[in-house]
């Protein structure tokens, strides 16, 4: 019984082990905003991507997020993250007691994905939100309070589906808000850009699911073990 319960412990150890091991962070390769009062003004330089809705007015901003997966070899994922740094845009005013919602999509049209960081525009942008939706694929939507400062993770099975689904190791992702500008609370808000020097820009953390080879090399070292433990006794 003691040696079943090692040769479990170990095995549970080298699994752990060899997920953590394969776990994968890229940072974003572009990202821009676009914003629909200066249609022909690009933003890709900018420490700051920022989002906003307010309908039938020039104040409207989307994001745009561009990672380079040719690093994965194609290989499938079994989970994925996108983590962004909400900053403080100072840039209208807003009450922390305000839910926002937002939603994140993902660019189906690959034959878009060669937006460039220093040339997209609102009048160029492939599959605007709002207005040109055709391209783009819901991965999910989540909500902040307020200004909703801090680090924030998503993830959902259809961000990692739409990860899978790639074919030009080219993943562009879109964060638009849902909810429109609520009275007087105009707040801008804002995350930080690769560019941003003081806080960590837009990242992605997968983790691939491992090759079959892989799970049989895993598999043949618990036989083995068990093998070495079933002689000791004999």
């Amino acid at each position: 019984m003691r040696h079943l319960m090692t040769v479990l412990a170990v095995a549970l150890f080298t699994t752990l082990s060899f997920s953590t091991a394969q776990a994968l962070t890229l940072t974003a390769a572009k990202d821009s905003y676009i914003e629909s009062g200066l249609p022909s003004t690009n933003f890709g330089t900018a420490p700051v991507d920022l989002i906003k809705r307010q309908d039938n007015t020039v104040w409207t901003r989307i994001s745009y997020f561009g990672f380079d997966l040719s690093s994965l070899s194609h290989t499938a994922i079994a989970d994925a993250t996108f983590s962004l740094n909400f900053i403080d845009s100072a840039r209208g005013i807003t009450s922390d007691t305000i839910n926002y919602s937002f939603e994140l999509f993902g660019l189906t049209n690959e034959s878009l994905d060669g937006w460039g960081e220093n040339s997209i525009t609102w009048d160029n942008s492939p599959s605007r939100v709002y207005t040109n939706a055709d391209g783009l694929a819901s991965l999910g939507t989540f909500s902040l309070t307020g200004k909703g400062l801090g680090a924030f993770d998503f993830t959902s099975q259809a961000f990692v589906d739409f990860l899978n689904s790639d074919t030009n190791d080219i993943a562009t992702l879109v964060l638009a808000r849902t909810t429109n500008q609520i009275g007087d609370n105009n707040y801008i808000h804002a995350v930080a850009s690769r560019e941003n020097t003081a806080v960590a820009g837009p990242r992605l953390a997968v983790t691939p699911i491992p090759e079959p080879s892989t799970l049989l090399l895993l598999g043949a070292g618990l036989v083995g073990i068990g093998l070495i433990g079933r002689r000791k006794r004999n």
